[in-house]
């Protein structure tokens, strides 16, 4: 038997793939625009990423930099995306194509990486701040601002200069707040031109228009009136402009804040918040009031109220100055006549008047519950865990924090991923390129072309900061020490877990163990709790574990 069409065959030649397009569209019915019903007014346009972004962009940075300054899980949440993603500092993993080069083995590689890596660290780690153009800041702390920019503002901007005057290099770093990149003289945008980007037909950024000052600043500096047009990278290849954001349409120009879907709702928290310590604070501020039994009226007009005389005239009540000695009179009465019972002072109180004792009301009984159900979607907005970014861990066990932390982790390790790729590994181009210019640094022994030529094969791999964090280490090391058994790992995988160098690990393994033997001592013996001298670690001879806390 023949299944009947979808829908009716109007003669057309498609009416069986357009019964088929209308089931599909039936499917997702609960997402249409309703005539009636909670999302009748939900209805929102279908717009290109840059008209959504670059329209408010400059507000939304405001707001989310507000945020930060004022808002104490807003700065929490930047500090702890700052810690995990540059932590402590970066380390250059260097990782050249050493087969594609045509050298003999991996080990020729590993002596000009090692060359590599420790000529980068005397430039990047300098007390000098050779990598800063502004003299201020290591290359780890250059990458931890930008991280930070890119956080709060959405994008980071920043120029690759040649600079002289400190060391071999002038290659460095010149951090460019975000405000300054804009269409020059206030243009409106265009194809080619947006957010102050040129572009081409396939939308490839060309150059940066850039004010010379920031806008803010237009009366401290004519500066900020102009712009500077800068190339992206030089006609042959050479970073100039290092514009990181997280590309989340496949259009977008410019970036936008991770903090933008809750900066409302983060703003509304905080005023909650302040009304309700202001409403506790009030409560607390008065014990008592003593009440009197003159009524309004005449308390009205002895305060000194205006009062109607005949005729229509209008003047102060006569007995303005009569009041005004009684209630300095009471005042002296009250501080005089005071008595104690048991420490505590006992006011004795004028004729015709009464103490009530204000009875403090505690505060809203729901705040608590309502607050961290809100950061609960805060925090998923910004892909950290609510007990991170509260610091509560009263309602966590262990199974939940290890779970949680390997969650975050993972949106920590693509974000710092993200940033090396954008900002990191361009600028090391541009150093290892003026390297080979000075000629610190050469092409491995074997390998017979010019820089540009091999650069693909030479600029390769990472950087690796603090590695993840453990919440038992006993457990964690014994994964790391089966992994390594097994050979699912290296010992370059367990140092990055730590955000050290497997390198530097193995050179002060071995001269430690040189060190121990000239002491007369046994590298291979006891390092335990057997060794002499070692300390004590209470619980251990009983046998304590932490078993309980994964309850």
């Amino acid at each position: 038997m023949t299944q009947p069409p979808l829908v009716a065959d109007t003669g057309s030649p498609h009416g069986a793939l357009e019964g088929q397009i209308m089931a599909a569209v039936e499917s997702y019915r609960d997402a249409r625009y309703a005539e009636t019903g909670e999302v009748a007014a939900w209805m929102p346009r279908n717009v290109s990423a840059d008209a959504a972004i670059l329209k408010d962009a400059g507000k939304i940075r405001a707001r989310a930099r507000d945020l930060v300054r004022n808002d104490p899980f807003a700065k929490n949440a930047v500090r702890m995306n700052r810690d995990a993603v540059s932590g402590s500092g970066l380390k250059l993993a260097l990782k050249i194509d050493w087969r594609t080069l045509g050298l003999q083995s991996i080990e020729a590689a590993a002596d000009w990486q090692d060359h590599v890596t420790r000529e980068w660290e005397a430039f990047a780690e300098s007390v000098e701040f050779q990598a800063d153009a502004r003299r201020q800041r290591t290359f780890s702390q250059l990458f931890s601002l930008t991280d930070q920019t890119d956080y709060v503002d959405g994008e980071s901007i920043s120029i690759v200069e040649m600079k002289p005057g400190v060391g071999l290099y002038q290659t460095c770093i010149n951090p460019v707040d975000v405000d300054r990149l804009s269409n020059p003289t206030g243009a409106v945008g265009s194809d080619r031109m947006r957010g102050g980007i040129e572009r081409d037909l396939y939308g490839e950024p060309l150059a940066y228009h850039i004010r010379d000052g920031h806008p803010a600043d237009w009366a401290l500096s004519a500066a900020s009136m102009t712009h500077s047009r800068v190339p992206r990278m030089t006609n042959w290849g050479r970073p100039i402009v290092l514009h990181t954001f997280d590309h989340t349409r496949p259009e977008m120009t410019r970036g936008v804040s991770e903090f933008s879907s809750a900066i409302i709702s983060m703003r509304m928290l905080q005023d909650y918040n302040d009304t309700e310590l202001q409403s506790a604070t009030a409560r607390a501020a008065y014990a008592a009031v003593i009440k009197t039994e003159l009524d309004w009226s005449s308390a009205m007009a002895v305060l000194g109220a205006q009062v109607t005389r005949s005729g229509g005239a209008t003047g102060t009540n006569p007995l303005m100055g009569m009041v005004t000695a009684h209630l300095s009179n009471a005042a002296d009465y009250y501080r005089d006549r005071g008595i104690t019972w048991r420490g505590t002072k006992i006011p004795h109180l004028m004729p015709n008047e009464s103490l009530e004792v204000i009875r403090s009301e505690s505060a809203n009984a729901n705040f608590g519950e309502f607050e961290k159900a809100f950061l609960r979607r805060f925090a998923a907005g910004l892909g950290v865990e609510a007990h991170e970014l509260s610091k509560n861990y009263a309602d966590v066990n262990y199974s939940a924090a290890r779970a949680a932390l390997l969650s975050v982790w993972r949106t920590y390790r693509a974000r710092r991923t993200r940033l090396i790729t954008q900002f990191a590994m361009p600028f090391f181009g541009a150093w290892l390129e003026e390297a080979f210019a000075v000629g610190t640094v050469v092409m491995p022994k074997g390998v017979a072309a010019e820089f540009l030529a091999v650069k693909p094969y030479l600029v390769r791999g990472t950087f690796y900061a603090w590695g993840k964090p453990m919440i038992d280490p006993e457990k964690e090391r014994s994964a790391q020490q089966l992994g390594l058994t097994m050979g699912t790992d290296t010992l370059e995988d367990v140092c990055a877990d730590d955000g050290s160098s497997w390198r530097d690990k193995l050179e002060q393994r071995a001269y430690e163990r040189t060190y121990m033997m000239s002491l007369g001592l046994d590298p291979d013996g006891p390092m335990g709790p057997d060794m002499p001298g070692a300390p004590v670690v209470p619980g251990a001879a009983a046998g304590e574990t932490d078993d309980d806390d994964e309850a």
